[in-house]
C-alpha cells in the first residue's frame, strides 16, 4: 500500500539511490577509517623521524660527554627541527622525572612539568594536556643519560591532537555518502525524465485524448523500445475503435 502511494519518480529514487546508499555506508566508514588512521600515521611520523634523530645525536657522543650539556647547539636544534610544521606543538628533552633539560620554547627549560613524568611502559603516543599547547600527542624515545647510565631520558615532540585528528573526520563517511547521493540524484533526474517520465507523459496524454473520443490521434514514438511499442498499440487500439464506432454509425444511418 505504501509503495501505490508513491509516485514512479520517488519509487526510483528508493530504489537507485536510497538502497544502494543503505549498503555503501558502511563501507564508506570503513574507508573513512582507513584514510584517518593513514592520515594520524603520515603526522605522527614526523614527530618519530624527530625524535629518532635526536636519539641518534645523542648517541653517536654518549660515549665522549658527561652531561647532555656538554652537546652543543642541541636546544637550537630543538627549535630548528620543528620550525615550519604547525602540527607540532614543541620538542624537548626531558628525564624521567618530569625535569626539562631543554626545550623548543626557551623559557620552559629547566623547569618541572608532572605531564611529562612517569611515562607508562609501552605507551608510544599517549595523549596528554600540555601547558600552553592544550592537548597533544606526546611521540616519545627514551635512551641512557649521558654520565648516568642507570637512568632514562627522553626526546620528546608533542603533537596537537586537533592537527593530528581534525573534527572533519568524523563527518568524512557522511560527507563522502551524501556527495554520490547527490550525484545518484541528479543523474537520475536527468535520464528518468529523459529515457522514462517524458514518455510516459506522452502516452498518458495520447491515452486520454483517445479516452475522450479523439480515436484519429497518434502517439508518435521513434524509439523501438517498450515506449514505442505501447504506442503502437496504443495506436493500433485507436485504429480499431474508429473502425468499429464508423461502423455503428453506419449501421444506425442504414436503419434510420
Amino acid at each position: 500500500m505504501v509503495g501505490r502511494s508513491l509516485g514512479l519518480r520517488w519509487r526510483m529514487m528508493l530504489i537507485i539511490v536510497v538502497l544502494p546508499l543503505l549498503v555503501l555506508m558502511p563501507v564508506f566508514v570503513f574507508l573513512g577509517a582507513r584514510y584517518r588512521e593513514s592520515y594520524r600515521e603520515a603526522r605522527l611520523s614526523k614527530g618519530e623521524m624527530i625524535t629518532r634523530q635526536i636519539d641518534q645525536a645523542v648517541s653517536s657522543v654518549e660515549p665522549y660527554i658527561s652531561s647532555i650539556h656538554d652537546i652543543p647547539g642541541l636546544e637550537s636544534y630543538l627549535r630548528e627541527s620543528i620550525a615550519g610544521q604547525p602540527e607540532i606543538a614543541f620538542a624537548a628533552l626531558v628525564l624521567d622525572n618530569g625535569f626539562i633539560v631543554y626545550h623548543s620554547l626557551p623559557e620552559l627549560g629547566e623547569t618541572y612539568d608532572e605531564a611529562l613524568a612517569r611515562f607508562p611502559e609501552g605507551e608510544e603516543t599517549p595523549r596528554r594536556d600540555i601547558q600552553p599547547y592544550g592537548d597533544v600527542y606526546l611521540i616519545l624515545r627514551s635512551f641512557p643519560q649521558p654520565g648516568h647510565d642507570d637512568r632514562s631520558m627522553y626526546a620528546v615532540v608533542g603533537e596537537r591532537v586537533d592537527m593530528v585528528e581534525p573534527q572533519w573526520f568524523g563527518w568524512l563517511p557522511v560527507a563522502l555518502g551524501a556527495l554520490i547521493a547527490l550525484l545518484l540524484v541528479s543523474a537520475m533526474q536527468f535520464f528518468s525524465q529523459w529515457l522514462i517520465l517524458t514518455p510516459l507523459q506522452k502516452l498518458s496524454e495520447g491515452a486520454a485524448l483517445i479516452g475522450a473520443g479523439d480515436f484519429t490521434h497518434k502517439i508518435t514514438f521513434k524509439s523501438a523500445d517498450e515506449m514505442g511499442s505501447l504506442a503502437h498499440s496504443f495506436n493500433e487500439m485507436g485504429e480499431r475503435l474508429q473502425t468499429m464506432v464508423s461502423t455503428l454509425e453506419g449501421q444506425v444511418d442504414e436503419r434510420t
